[in-house]
């Protein structure tokens, strides 16, 4: 009985070592089984993190593209509208009429002539230059001794321009400046607020001078 006793308690330890052993492995696995977990689920948000970063930038370079585009088209839209509605406004007789200067030294009549128009002089200020009545004064700078003995009153100082439907204005016309006696090459726009911009350059627009006028009535030329 003693040995029975011996067996059965030995084997009882075995079974209680082996439950013990049993029971650290299934710990130690499940402690590894939550390590994976853990390190899986870190790598997915790691990764997903990174797939948002990945993705907000072509969202946001995307968004900034069609922004831009839409921007270019308003632009472009309302370029090309505002030139659509100045040729619209704009008509090649526009030019026609009685002008002055903005300074009110000198005044012209815009007429045409055989589908050109041409501006001459229908008054200046008296004060200027040599200070003799407009009827006395002669084109004395001219480089034709033959039109030195022409009046300054009634003289063509500008001619040769042709209206140009695109851009809504008179081109290659030419000016005569009285002080030198040179020409010039000349252009001509309406400006948005009624008032007209001649423009006398040479070969190129950049080089030269600008006059602005405003139309008037024929009887505003005495004294302004």
């Amino acid at each position: 009985m003693g040995v029975i006793f011996l067996g059965v308690n030995f084997l009882y330890k075995i079974l209680l070592l082996r439950n013990h052993f049993v029971i650290q492995i299934e710990d130690r696995i499940f402690d590894d089984v939550k390590e994976i977990k853990k390190a899986e689920n870190s790598r997915e948000k790691f990764i997903n993190h990174n797939k948002l970063q990945i993705l907000k930038i072509p969202n946001n370079w995307q968004q900034s593209c069609i922004v831009s585009f839409m921007l270019k088209k308003t632009f472009i839209f309302i370029f090309y509208f505002s030139i659509f509605t100045l040729q619209a406004q704009v008509k090649a007789d526009d030019i026609l009429g009685n002008w002055t200067t903005v300074e009110n030294s000198v005044s012209v009549k815009v007429y045409k002539l055989n589908n050109e128009y041409r501006a001459k002089v229908t008054w200046f200020d008296e004060r200027l230059g040599s200070g003799k009545p407009m009827n006395l004064r002669h084109d004395t700078q001219n480089v034709d001794p033959e039109l030195r003995k022409r009046k300054v009153i009634g003289m063509e100082i500008l001619e040769g321009l042709t209206f140009n439907p695109e851009t809504s204005s008179w081109e290659n016309g030419t000016i005569y400046d009285g002080s030198s006696g040179k020409y010039w090459d000349s252009s001509v726009t309406l400006n948005k607020d009624g008032t007209l911009k001649v423009r006398g350059y040479w070969k190129v627009k950049w080089i030269g001078k600008s006059l602005i006028f405003r139309r008037v009535n024929p009887g505003t030329f005495k004294k302004l």
